[in-house]
């Protein structure tokens, strides 16, 4: 664990990131060529579903980058319509299953598995005293609620920012400033649990955020010394979270 400046007694709030922060994304022995089957035998898709799935990664991409730079998350309608299945022969049957491709979609990149310590430590972080949240770019809004729910954590999150409801996405710093609107609580107490430093330091930082820390993934590069990008601490598990915040109570 890498240690910075930070005083864990000012925070009263912890926001968490989700997507590689609380799970990881394990590939698919396939590359995932049969959930891109499965939106092609909806939507009416003929041919090499190998070149199916290849198609739908360089779409998602293009998707991905123009998101990111706007800082804007399409709904789950434009992104089937505008992005990834504009010429679906059966066009018509997009209507009522964009969440559903929306998810095919992002579950063809992998199975998302939560981390064993997450809930454990979510759970304990709240039993010593503080309030938590969760700020996440997600495509889907019903997808990280029902993933969150089946580890049994869903309500132990006080409040749940998506930028697939909120259409901002990190590190845009207004879903921060959102997010502890909703919660009733400023920024100068709270800290953000995250993984990547291009959108989870930079955004927290401009709105005020006490903290960053980051978990160690591949996304992290000690080399990079942009100070907008520079956590407070850095954490090889979500268990040594427990180390940096001991019990309020």
């Amino acid at each position: 664990m890498i240690h910075g400046s930070f005083d864990s007694k000012k925070i009263d709030f912890i926001f968490f990131d989700k997507g590689g922060t609380l799970n990881t994304t394990l590939k698919h022995p396939d590359g995932g060529v049969a959930k891109a089957k499965e939106i092609m035998d909806l939507l009416g898709y003929e041919g090499d579903s190998k070149e199916f799935r290849k198609l739908l990664k360089e779409r998602d991409k293009k998707l991905k980058d123009w998101s990111f730079t706007n800082c804007y998350e399409e709904t789950v309608e434009d992104m089937c319509k505008k992005w990834l299945f504009f010429d679906a022969p059966h066009f018509d049957r997009i209507d009522g299953n964009e969440d559903r491709l929306v998810i095919l979609n992002a579950h063809a990149k992998g199975n998302r598995v939560m981390y064993p310590d997450a809930a454990p430590v979510v759970k304990e972080l709240k039993k010593r005293g503080y309030r938590v949240g969760l700020i996440s770019n997600t495509v889907s809004p019903t997808m990280l609620p029902a993933e969150l729910k089946a580890v049994d954590i869903l309500d132990d999150f006080e409040v749940v920012i998506m930028s697939a409801e909120v259409r901002i996405k990190k590190p845009n710093p207004e879903i921060f400033r959102i997010s502890c609107e909703k919660a009733g609580i400023a920024p100068e107490k709270c800290v953000y649990i995250g993984d990547q430093p291009n959108r989870d330091v930079e955004g927290p930082r401009k709105s005020g955020f006490a903290g960053v820390i980051l978990l160690k993934t591949e996304a992290y590069d000690p080399e990079d010394k942009d100070h907008l990008r520079q956590p407070d601490a850095v954490v090889d598990t979500l268990t040594e979270l427990l180390e940096i915040f001991p019990s309020r109570i």
